[in-house]
């Protein structure tokens, strides 16, 4: 490789990144759990949340620090994901509904 090519490759990805709009960071994923459940999950990286969507619900989800991947949570509804797992829960802590092991795909 000759000296300087490598700087200037990587100067132009982030010029490039610098470029792009909030439209173009948002991105889909539909999720299959192994009990059956599936929901989608958009992410706005430019709002640092993601909307979940079910067959019966959608709701928004603000981005929390996680010490692996990422967390988003209402209050009440818990998102997990790291790559191309995730993990939702939902409901009072008596009555908790956990989906995990979720396999996602971008749409």
């Amino acid at each position: 490789m000759y000296p300087g090519i490598a700087p200037l490759s990587l100067l132009a990805t982030v010029m490039l990144a610098g470029c792009m709009t909030t439209a173009d960071q948002e991105n889909r994923w539909v999720f299959t759990c192994p009990d059956g459940y599936e929901f989608t999950a958009e992410y706005s990286a430019g709002a640092g949340s993601v909307i979940l969507q079910d067959e019966n619900r959608q709701l928004k989800l603000n981005i929390e620090r996680s010490a692996s991947g990422a967390l988003y949570t209402d209050g009440d509804t818990v998102f997990w994901n790291k790559g191309v797992m995730a993990r939702v829960e939902s409901g009072e802590a008596d009555n908790r509904v956990v989906h995990q092991d979720c396999q996602g795909v971008s749409d």
